[in-house]
């Protein structure tokens, strides 16, 4: 039994997923399995996962029918045999050290279930970290602290023997946002531990899915957002906060949509649940002027 299940969701991603897959091959730990799901795929991402896996007994490839990112993963996880399921786009990239730094982790707190590092964003040849993300310090970490957003995306590791363990939610509407739903889930009653450390690498590029298609992800983040009132929350500040930042993460991608008027419709929304803050002042210039 390997410790770490890499679980890859891949939809005619084959130009990235050489690079994906080696930056796994290439870790110094190496107690490990690849798990390639094939979201359907109609470039030659099956003839290239398949050639790597005849070379490499710990890569496996598993096709199904196209149903988005959250049943791949979900499929992945179902196959899984390793102890600790990780997540890794098929456009992302691990540094050498990222599961020999979970498991140390892991190692040293048996009783948590979740992990996850930073990450740095890559744009041609310019690396960057993520401020808001810089800003975390390393600890224990509850929904609450996701009410905003996934500042985390999917990277992060969860323990395959937690029984309480919540898949991602496979409603094809809801994609784009479903990490951030999984993890909201799955942290209600359990925290995640944030390791500072930087060990994954997301290449950020024009067909990259939150670089696109911005009204499908407000229509998935506002949907999202009705699941966790109906189904996961209680406190009524707990609800504030979250439509107070869905609203805002709504206005943000509007204006990126190049969308003035629906952006300030959102952005008047998160106003009149939270106030006005810094945030909202810098959004509403950018808003205006941009």
């Amino acid at each position: 039994m390997p410790f770490f299940s890499v679980i890859i969701p891949s939809y005619n991603r084959a130009e990235f997923l050489e690079n994906t897959i080696n930056s796994v091959v290439k870790q110094s730990f190496e107690d490990f399995e690849i798990i390639v799901i094939d979201d359907g795929s109609t470039d030659h991402t099956q003839e290239l996962v398949r050639t790597m896996a005849s070379k490499d007994a710990r890569i496996r490839y598993i096709y199904q029918e196209n149903k988005e990112r959250a049943a791949a993963r979900n499929l992945g996880i179902k196959n899984a045999n390793g102890k600790f399921a990780v997540f890794l786009d098929s456009d992302d990239l691990f540094l050498s050290h990222h599961l020999e730094t979970l498991h140390h982790y892991i190692s040293n707190n048996p009783n948590i279930y979740f992990f996850a590092t930073k990450h740095q964003l890559k744009k041609g040849a310019k690396l960057r970290h993520n401020t808001y993300l810089t800003s975390k310090k390393e600890g224990l970490y509850s929904y609450q602290d996701f009410l905003m957003g996934n500042f985390l995306c999917c990277n992060f590791c969860v323990s395959l023997e937690n029984k309480q363990l919540h898949l991602f939610n496979e409603n094809s509407s809801l994609t784009r946002c479903e990490d951030w739903y999984f993890i909201i889930h799955n942290t209600i009653h359990t925290p995640l531990m944030l390791i500072d450390q930087y060990t994954v690498c997301m290449l950020d590029h024009p067909e990259r899915s939150m670089n696109k298609d911005f009204q499908r992800i407000i229509v998935s983040r506002l949907a999202l957002t009705d699941l966790l009132k109906e189904n996961l929350l209680t406190s009524s500040r707990d609800i504030r906060l979250l439509e107070a930042n869905s609203y805002f993460f709504c206005a943000v991608q509007a204006r990126l949509d190049s969308k003035k008027i629906q952006a300030m419709k959102y952005l008047f929304k998160s106003i009149l649940k939270l106030g006005v803050t810094k945030s909202i002042i810098l959004l509403f210039l950018k808003i205006i002027f941009k």
